[in-house]
C-alpha cells in the first residue's frame, strides 16, 4: 500500500514537472519575443507580490515607479492590488481561472491605447502562481479621437465633430442603454427586457440580441473608438471615462454644466422615463 502511495505521488510529481516546464517555456517564448509592456507577479494564498513591470505597466495599475519598488517588498490582498488599475476584480479573478486575458491600457509615453495579454500559470497544489503581461500587436489612435454623446433630446453620438450613421437601430438604441447606466454593466437579458420589451428571453432573443451586440461591436471598431465599451461574459458596458457625454458631465454637479439638461431626455426610447424622472427631480 505504501508503495502504491509512492508511485503515485512520484507520477504527481512528475505531471507536475512537465508542466512546469511547458509553463516555462512558453514564458522564455514571451520575453524573448516581446520586450515592452511586460509584467511579473507571484499570485500565493490570495495575495499577490509584483516581480518585474515595465513604466507603462506601472501606470496601468495607477502606481508610479517608486511606488511599484515599494509594492515588491511584500505580498498584498488581490482586490488591493487591483483596485487602482480600473479592471473589474471579477475580470481579473477569472484571469487567474481561465489562465489568459487581454485589457486596455494607456501608454504614457506614446499617449496611445494599447492591447495588453496576460497569460497566468495553472494551478499546482499549493504552489505560487505567475501571470505575465506584454504588449501585443495592434496599438491605437482611440486617445486623438473625441467621442461625445448626446443624450438630452434624441440620441446622438459624434467623432471629432461628425455624428455616427448607425446602420441598424437596434445597435443604437443598445449604445444608448450602455450610456443611460452610467457605467454598470448590462447584462443579455436585461438588454432583451428593454430592446424588446414584450418579448421574452429565448434562444431566438438571444441569437438576435447577439447579432445586434456584434453590429455595434463591429460600428465602433469601424470608427476607432472600440474601446469606449467593455464586454466581459456577455455583459457590456460603456466606459464613462473615454467618452465626453452631456449626461455624465450634468450629473457632475460641476457649474458650467448645470444648464445642460432642459427638461428631455432620450426621446427616442420610452424605457428612458425613468432616468428622466430622476432628473427632473435632481
Amino acid at each position: 500500500m505504501e508503495e502504491q502511495k509512492l508511485r503515485q505521488r512520484i507520477d504527481e510529481l512528475r505531471r507536475e514537472n512537465e508542466a512546469l516546464r511547458r509553463i516555462n517555456a512558453q514564458l522564455q517564448e514571451v520575453v524573448q519575443q516581446f520586450t515592452d509592456g511586460m509584467l511579473a507577479f507571484e499570485i500565493h494564498q490570495g495575495g499577490v507580490r509584483p516581480l518585474y513591470v515595465s513604466d507603462n505597466i506601472c501606470h496601468f495599475f495607477g502606481y508610479s515607479r517608486q511606488e511599484w519598488l515599494a509594492l515588491t517588498q511584500e505580498s498584498h490582498p488581490i482586490a488591493d492590488f487591483v483596485s487602482k488599475s480600473g479592471i473589474p476584480l471579477e475580470t481579473f479573478l477569472r484571469l487567474i481561472q481561465s489562465g489568459e486575458a487581454e485589457f486596455d491600457y494607456l501608454d504614457m509615453a506614446q499617449s496611445k491605447l494599447r492591447r495588453m495579454k496576460a497569460i497566468c500559470t495553472p494551478s499546482l497544489g499549493d504552489s505560487p502562481r505567475y501571470v505575465m503581461l506584454y504588449s501585443v500587436n495592434g496599438s491605437s489612435d482611440f486617445l486623438n479621437k473625441k467621442v461625445e454623446i448626446r443624450t438630452f433630446g434624441y440620441f446622438d453620438v459624434f467623432v471629432d465633430g461628425k455624428p455616427i450613421a448607425f446602420r441598424n437601430e437596434k445597435s443604437k438604441e443598445l449604445f444608448a442603454l450602455l450610456v443611460d447606466r452610467k457605467g454598470g454593466y448590462v447584462t443579455s437579458s436585461e438588454a432583451i427586457g428593454y430592446l424588446w420589451e414584450t418579448e421574452p428571453v429565448n434562444q431566438v432573443t438571444l441569437a438576435r440580441y447577439r447579432k445586434v451586440a456584434l453590429r455595434l461591436k463591429n460600428l465602433l471598431e469601424e470608427y476607432g473608438i472600440a474601446a469606449i465599451m467593455e464586454s466581459v461574459d456577455g455583459k457590456r458596458r460603456i466606459v464613462p471615462q473615454r467618452v465626453d457625454c452631456d449626461l455624465y458631465q450634468y450629473l457632475s454637479g460641476k457649474e458650467e454644466y448645470r444648464q445642460l439638461f432642459k427638461g428631455s431626455y432620450l426621446l427616442n426610447y420610452s424605457w428612458s422615463e425613468m432616468t428622466l424622472s430622476q432628473l427632473m427631480e435632481k
